[in-house]
C-alpha cells in the first residue's frame, strides 16, 4: 500500500488500473480524488481510495438524504446526479446514482415517467454508497422537490395533489415530496422568474 497526498479533482489513475473506492470517483474512464487526503492503493483489490485529512470523505454515505437532478428516465430506471448531501456543501462534481421504479413509491407505478422526469430536482436516501449510488424515495418527505413542465420547461406549481404550469397551463403528475418548493399560496413570483 503506497500513500500520496492529493487534492479534490486530482487524477489517481485510469479505470483499467483501479476502481474508485471511498473518496474517489470515475468519470470518462479516469479516476479522480473527491477529497483532500492520502491516497491508498489496494493492489490486491485493484482499488484506489483517498483517506480524508479532515476525518471523513466528502461523499454520500449509506442513509444520507441527498439532493440531486434527474438526468434520464427509462422504463423502470432513472439516472440521477447527486449534487449534495442535505445540509452539506455542494459537490464540485456530481455523483452518479440510480433509482429503480420499485424504490420511488410504496404504491405501484406502471411508468416511471409518471413519477419522475428529466430535470426534476429530487430528495432521496442513499441505499448503496458506491458508484453507481442506489437511491430510494419511498419514505415520507422524499421525492421531487422541484419539477419543470415537460412541454415548456417552466417550473411547476403544486396545487393540491397536481402540478400545474403557470406558463402553458399543462398539468402533470410526479412523486412529489412534502418539501416541494413551489406550492400554491406560498409561491414567490420572483422565485418563479428566477427559475425560468
Amino acid at each position: 500500500m503506497a500513500e500520496d497526498v492529493v487534492v479534490p479533482g486530482e487524477v489517481l489513475g485510469v479505470i483499467e488500473e483501479f476502481t474508485p473506492g471511498s473518496g474517489a470517483y470515475e468519470e470518462l474512464g479516469v479516476v479522480y480524488s473527491s477529497v483532500l487526503g492520502s491516497v491508498v492503493r489496494d493492489m490486491g483489490e485493484r482499488r484506489v481510495s483517498v483517506r480524508s485529512i479532515k476525518g471523513h470523505p466528502l461523499t454520500p454515505r449509506r442513509g444520507d438524504v441527498v439532493v440531486g437532478m434527474v438526468v434520464d428516465v427509462k422504463r423502470d430506471l432513472a439516472e440521477v446526479d447527486i449534487h449534495q448531501v442535505e445540509g452539506g456543501r455542494r459537490f464540485s462534481n456530481p455523483f452518479k446514482a440510480l433509482i429503480h421504479v420499485s424504490m420511488v413509491s410504496t404504491h405501484f407505478i406502471e411508468r416511471l415517467t409518471t413519477a419522475l422526469w428529466p430535470g426534476d430536482m429530487v430528495r432521496a436516501k442513499v441505499l448503496v454508497a458506491k458508484d453507481p449510488y442506489v437511491l430510494s424515495m419511498r419514505e415520507r418527505g422524499l421525492g421531487v422537490i422541484l419539477a419543470f413542465c415537460s412541454k415548456c420547461r417552466a417550473p411547476l406549481i403544486l396545487r393540491g395533489a397536481r402540478l400545474s404550469c403557470p406558463s402553458c397551463g399543462s398539468t402533470e403528475q410526479r412523486r412529489v415530496s412534502t418539501n416541494y418548493m413551489l406550492q400554491a399560496g406560498r409561491v414567490d413570483a420572483s422565485l418563479i422568474k428566477a427559475l425560468m
